[in-house]
């Protein structure tokens, strides 16, 4: 059981990894919000199989709850994924569904429920294991630099279910309890720039190991969450999983500003801290700077009440093409951009359109999800499809506007951030 105890630690990774206040040097004050998701590309390795696909995550409320005999603030997380199971003769396909309760202060994972269904070469079987751990189980801690070390000891109960289906033969079930305490080393070794599908982020690249295990992961704060990882055994160095960020919704920094003469306000939501906001009747402008050769994506939401007309948006002067979605009492303008040097930003929301005045230039994560309940599913399966190698095989927006703009941006003055608020 030590293996699967192994990817069960790693089905905690990427829940430990969403932070709440991760802290980089003067960057501080970021956050996640119920309602952002997290998604990824996926693959782990076992025996004969292999698991690929894709999982997602996403923070589906706040609940407190009593935990080990005190009572704890919580995020209720749900993860869910699914794709394709292949190895030798053997061609089928996976899913897994569950939730997950880590602390609001720091997202380290308390308990959750999880389960896999695998179906190949007309087999099915389902694991279901729920999982408490003591302490919560924490992958990161701040402030994060190169450097740091920590080392954290865990202990995990956990009870599975197995049912397998062999067709004729009615279904099997089993129940098992397995409890283990693992000791896990951590230290922050590096600060890179790492690219996935969802771009290029500034991140910290983070090595822990225990005695079966080494793990890579690149904890990004412009999405509050690791953006890429990479597990290996530690005795042949063979990988057997590696994940990496396809998409995500959160928006580290979320700031509002009120327009000058009326109680409405402009929220901004960005990955990167903006600052020198400025205003007039028609025009909202701020400054983005973040690193050098990184991604970043941005959205601004207008009060209908504005005279939203006319929506154009201009970054450093050059008119480009938003997505805008609408709600009963907003327009929200989205678009994303690349890191070289601080950026202007500018939204018009009327039909004046002058130019734009220069600005001072400044310098400026149920990780797996899947965890241990695939590897005893994966362990099932090879042993039962071996036996059946003549066996049958079963195959395994939001809306927007693309508004035309002329190529100079509108001009506007300069007006102090007033109030910060979560739109």
């Amino acid at each position: 059981m030590r293996t699967s105890h192994s990817l069960l630690l790693l089905s905690f990774m990427i829940l430990g990894l969403v932070a709440v206040v991760p802290v980089k040097g003067d960057v501080s004050g970021l956050s996640v919000n119920v309602g952002d998701y997290w998604t990824y590309n996926f693959s782990t390795l076992s025996g004969p199989l292999n698991l690929t696909g894709t999982l997602k995550l996403t923070i589906l409320g706040a609940e407190t709850i009593n935990s080990h005999g005190a009572s704890v603030d919580l995020y209720k997380v749900a993860g869910d994924g699914s794709g394709y199971a292949t190895g030798g003769f053997v061609t089928g396909s996976w899913t897994i569904s569950g939730t997950q309760f880590a602390r609001r202060s720091d997202m380290a994972g308390v308990n959750g429920t999880l389960s896999i269904t695998i179906q190949a070469n007309g087999i099915t079987a389902t694991v279901v294991a729920a999982s408490d751990m003591s302490p919560a189980q924490e992958q990161v801690t701040f402030p994060l630099y190169v450097g740091k070390t920590w080392t954290q000891t865990v202990t995990t109960n956990t009870d599975l279910t197995t049912t397998l289906t062999i067709p004729p033969n009615p279904p099997t079930t089993t129940t098992t309890s397995t409890s283990n305490t693992t000791t896990t080393t951590y230290a922050v070794i590096d600060n890179p720039v790492v690219k996935v599908e969802a771009g290029s982020f500034d991140a910290y690249e983070i090595r822990s190991s225990d005695r079966d295990s080494v793990s890579l992961s690149y904890y990004s704060p412009q999405v509050s969450a690791p953006v890429k990882s990479v597990s290996s055994n530690s005795t042949t160095g063979q990988v057997t999983t590696n994940m990496s960020l396809k998409e995500y919704s959160t928006f580290p920094y979320k700031t509002s500003y009120n327009l000058s003469g009326t109680s409405r306000l402009v929220y901004v939501q960005s990955d990167v801290s903006p600052s020198n906001f400025q205003q007039n009747a028609t025009v909202v402008s701020f400054t983005l700077t973040g690193r050098d050769g990184t991604s970043g994506h941005v959205a601004v939401t207008l009060p209908f009440q504005l005279n939203t007309t006319d929506l154009k948006v201009y970054l450093d002067n050059q008119a480009v093409s938003p997505t805008i979605s609408r709600t009963s009492n907003n327009y929200t303008i989205s678009f994303s951009l690349a890191h070289y040097s601080p950026h202007t930003v500018a939204v018009s929301y009327g039909s004046s359109v002058v130019q734009t005045p220069s600005q001072p230039q400044s310098s400026l994560t149920l990780y797996l999800i899947l965890g241990g309940v695939a590897v005893a599913i994966i362990i099932i399966l090879a042993g039962v499809l071996m036996l059946r190698r003549r066996g049958r095989t079963t195959p395994p927006s939001r809306s927007s506007e693309q508004p035309s703009a002329p190529s100079s941006a509108p001009q506007v003055e300069p007006q102090p951030a007033v109030s910060l608020a979560t739109p």
